[in-house]
Parts: structure tokens; C-alpha cells; sequence
């Protein structure tokens, strides 16, 4: 049987086009990223502290702060979830109310538990045709804090298919209310280099963002950045949250890849090549619009509410209820790896590590499939509904008795446990929630799509936790 570090050197070598994170795309050579076991240290003398730095490490996270323009910048070594984790517990006391757009990621969810948090709901806008969830409307989250006595409201921007909400009114609207608006920019990133992207919630007013750099930019798995600006935001209990959140053993090989990928990206040398990624990504972008049976999202003139702003480096195709062969199709028969596969949509995700001749391949690859698909094969689209009633808060729910039950007879029933397609981690249910027969069918739908509903502790997804 071969070993992990077998099979990764394998695909390492593989032709397998990589349009997916992270955001290197195996490029070492490029970025500097090339095997670190010789600088693989712990903190030893000369090499400052992680958890209290008062040199180098400093050092680097200033210099961080002032390319992001933001009061502080911190190093996360244990991903954007790391983040999330600490801006929530930052800005709530044990037992707050906190305002949740309902396609947050898990981890805000798992802050939520952690601090028995009450989460009250606002629901992104809905593409009819798609089901893609897109932006929370400022509107929304104005109506939920004039009900709420909420400190602090968490939305995710951009989404995982790279959409944007109105970061700058709905921060307004926040600091009218006195609440302290945190955005999971997990997938933005990138967004600060370059004025084809869209502005950084940190430009727009957020209080503290968090963003993935191995996700879209040339840095490693796990690394990431928490930004925090402005004085509604307790830096002393920040600093005091990261180093819970954070491991007390720091890889200095992540430090230093995300140091390395902020001084590339900030450099004349990275400037200039990220001009170069942006040309041919979007003249890539123009070549899809010829396809006919696969749809590029967003197109403008259709969106109306579901979007303030995009990202084009998120490559969206649309064939309703032909993701997973599109996904499956591309991997098997023409060795490109996406990123995901949805029921109707699959996402490839590009950056400035990629070699601009895959998008030929890509391209071409996509027009042989989009010859082959019938246009009777995309039907017409169906909207996804999500509407959470918490019952309960999901500490209550996990300390609550519980039964086992088959899931098709538990509807009306309180979940004790979560389930969630992944990626991108937003849950379908959550402890504490009621179980209704739409999402019962929802679920039975995206299983027969061959979607993955992860989360319950029953593999198969025949019964469900809930509170007796």
C-alpha cells in the first residue's frame, strides 16, 4: 500500500490540471515555496515568539497591516477557521445574541456553540434558476438589528462561487446599531491586489475580516490572515482568543510562506504578472460566452438582487442538474480537477499561480462536453429554499437527551446534530433547528444528484440525532 506522501508526489507529477486550491497551483519554483524542510523550526532563539512577538514576527505583521491598510494584521497558521473562531469569541459575551447569514461557513457556527450563542437568521438573495446563494441585502441585516439587542453580525463575502454583498452599507448599518460587523472574506483574498477584483470588506468598513490566502493566492494549505481596523473592536481579547484558537507549536514554514506570498504579491515582479493573469483570465471568461448547453454565472443583466458585486477569478458553469457529470466528465476524461461539484453547477477556481495555456485546454475541453450535451438535458431551473427555525441554541440542543430516528420520519423533530454538503461547509441543519419536510426533500434531492451530505453520524444518511 502506498503512503500519503506517495500519493501526494504521484498527482504532484500527474498531468492534472489544477483548478483548484490552493492558490500555488504546485508552482514552487515561482513563489519560493520550494521544499522547506531545512527551515522546518520551532521557536528558537533569534526567531521571536509567535504568541507574544515582539521582532520579526512583528515585524511582518505590520508590514502586513499597512499593505491591507488595516489597524492589524494577524498570521493564522491554523486556517481561516482559526479566525472566525476568535473574531466571534472577540466580540460577544457567553450566552449573546449574534446575527448569522444563514450560508456562513461551519466554523461560525461551531463560535456560535462554543459560546452558546443565539443565532438569529438573515437569508442571502436566491438565484430562481440556479439555486446559488448569493448576497445578504442591507435591508436584511437593518431589519434583524432593529428586533435585536445582537452585538456583532457575521456575513460571508464573497461566497463560495465568488459573489459580494454591499460590504460598505451593510458595515453603516451595523455601526448605527452598535454592533461589530465581522466577514468571512475566506475567498477574497486576492481581492486587494488588483482594481478588477472587488474592493476588501476592510476598505469598506468591516471591522475585522478573515481571509484564506491559500486559497486563492500562492501561499500554503492552512495559512490565512484575521484584519481588524477601527475601535469597536477589544484587541486585548483578539490577542487573547488567538492564542487559544491558534497551536502553541507555530509552523514557521507557514509563517514564512505567508510572508513570502504578501512580498510577491505587493512587488513590482507580482504586480506584473498578476496583470498578466488578468488578461488571459478575462479573455478565457469571453471565450465561455460561445458555449450553449453550459452557462458562465453570473451574467449581469440577469441577476438583479443576488449580487452587489463578483469575482471573476471563480469560474461558475452552470447545466441544471448536471454538475456532478460536468465535474466527473472533466476529471476522468480530460484530467481537470475542479474545485467542486454542486447538483446544477460546478466552480474551477483559477489564480495567479496557474499556467495560462490551461485555459485553452479548459476551453476546449468544455466546447467538446457542451457539443455533446442535448439542450432538452438543461431543464429549467428550481429555487433553493432555506428558512431555519432554532429552536433552541446548539449548546442547549448537544446537553438535551436524544434519540436516534430514520430521517424520513423526523420531520417536526429538533435536530441534535448538523449535516452539510462540503464544500462549501454551509449546514442544511444545525442543532437546535426544527426539521422540516422541505429539507427532508431537499436533502433526498441532492443525494439523488450525487451531492455529499456530510455531517451526520450515520455515514449513510438513514437516521438522524435528535432531541427526544
Amino acid at each position: 500500500m502506498n503512503t500519503l506522501y506517495d500519493k501526494l508526489e504521484e498527482y504532484g507529477k500527474s498531468d492534472y490540471i489544477p483548478f483548484h486550491m490552493p492558490g500555488h497551483k504546485r508552482n514552487p519554483e515561482k513563489f519560493g515555496l520550494e521544499s522547506a524542510t531545512e527551515i522546518d523550526i520551532t521557536e528558537i532563539d533569534g526567531f521571536d515568539d509567535y504568541h507574544y512577538p515582539q521582532g520579526i514576527i512583528r515585524d511582518i505583521e505590520e508590514q502586513a497591516a499597512k499593505i491591507y491598510g488595516t489597524n492589524y494584521s494577524f498570521y493564522l497558521l491554523n486556517g481561516s477557521t482559526s479566525g472566525l473562531l476568535t473574531a466571534i469569541s472577540a466580540s460577544v459575551q457567553y450566552g449573546d445574541r449574534i446575527i448569522v447569514a444563514r450560508n456562513c461557513h461551519k466554523a461560525v457556527y461551531n463560535a456560535v456553540y462554543l459560546n452558546g450563542l443565539f443565532p438569529e437568521y438573515v437569508y442571502p438573495s436566491v438565484d430562481e434558476e440556479s439555486g446559488i446563494l448569493g448576497q445578504v441585502l442591507p435591508d436584511e441585516i437593518e431589519a434583524a438589528l432593529e428586533k435585536s439587542k445582537a452585538k456583532a453580525v457575521v456575513i460571508t463575502s464573497p461566497t463560495y462561487e465568488g459573489l459580494v454583498s454591499d460590504v460598505e452599507k451593510i458595515a453603516s448599518v451595523c455601526h448605527e446599531h452598535g454592533a461589530v460587523l465581522i466577514v468571512d472574506e475566506a475567498h477574497g483574498a486576492h481581492f486587494n491586489y488588483h482594481d478588477s477584483f472587488p474592493k476588501t470588506a476592510m476598505r469598506c468598513g468591516a471591522d475585522m475580516t478573515i481571509e484564506s490566502l491559500h486559497k486563492t493566492l500562492p501561499s500554503y494549505t492552512q495559512t490565512a490572515i484575521l484584519h481588524v481596523s477601527g475601535k469597536r473592536v477589544d484587541i486585548g481579547k483578539v490577542k487573547r482568543y488567538l492564542s487559544i484558537y491558534q497551536t502553541s507549536s507555530p509552523s514557521y514554514v507557514f509563517m514564512a510562506g505567508i510572508n513570502r506570498c504578501i512580498d510577491y504579491m505587493a512587488s513590482t515582479e507580482g504586480k506584473n504578472e498578476n496583470e498578466k493573469y488578468l488578461a488571459a483570465l478575462k479573455n478565457f471568461r469571453n471565450s465561455l460566452q460561445k458555449l450553449k448547453n453550459i452557462k458562465l454565472l453570473p451574467q449581469k443583466e440577469e441577476y438583479n438582487n443576488l449580487y452587489y458585486d463578483y469575482d471573476i477569478s471563480k469560474i461558475v458553469l452552470y447545466c441544471r442538474g448536471r454538475g456532478v457529470f460536468l465535474y466527473e466528465k472533466l476529471r476522468t476524461q480530460y484530467h481537470i480537477q475542479l474545485e467542486m461539484a454542486a447538483a446544477d453547477y460546478v466552480i474551477a477556481m483559477t489564480s495567479i499561480g496557474d499556467d495560462y495555456g490551461w485555459y485553452e485546454i479548459f476551453l476546449n475541453a468544455l466546447i467538446q462536453i457542451d457539443r455533446e450535451m442535448k439542450a432538452a438535458e438543461i431543464k429549467a431551473g428550481r429555487k433553493q429554499e432555506i428558512c431555519a427555525k432554532v429552536c433552541l441554541t446548539p449548546r442547549e440542543a448537544l446537553e438535551k437527551e436524544t434519540v436516534v430516528m430514520p430521517l424520513e420520519e423526523s420531520a417536526g423533530k429538533i435536530s441534535a446534530e448538523w449535516a452539510y454538503a462540503y464544500p462549501p461547509g454551509i449546514p442544511i441543519i444545525y442543532p437546535g433547528e426544527k426539521i422540516t419536510e422541505l429539507l427532508l426533500e431537499q436533502m433526498k434531492e441532492m443525494k439523488n444528484d450525487g451531492v455529499s451530505v456530510k455531517g451526520l453520524q450515520d455515514e449513510k444518511g438513514e437516521t438522524i440525532l435528535c432531541i427526544k
